[in-house]
């Protein structure tokens, strides 16, 4: 499955200091099974994770 990122968030990542963008991504490779109190993670996870439904509910469509 492709994620794409809304564009906001190069505005909201380009300020983070390098740790934080580290463990950023690796909450995105490690989703679903990584949290983090990260603000950016918490709404970039709602991201994907919506979109993650939308595709799984074309697919059901296509079936």
């Amino acid at each position: 499955m492709k994620i794409l990122i809304d564009p906001t968030m190069a505005i909201l990542i380009k300020d983070m200091p390098e740790s934080e963008c580290a463990k950023l991504l690796h909450c995105i490779f490690e989703h679903p099974n990584r949290d983090s109190n990260l603000i950016v993670w918490k709404y970039m996870k709602n991201q994907i994770d919506r979109d993650a439904q939308k595709y799984r509910e074309k697919c059901d469509r296509g079936l």
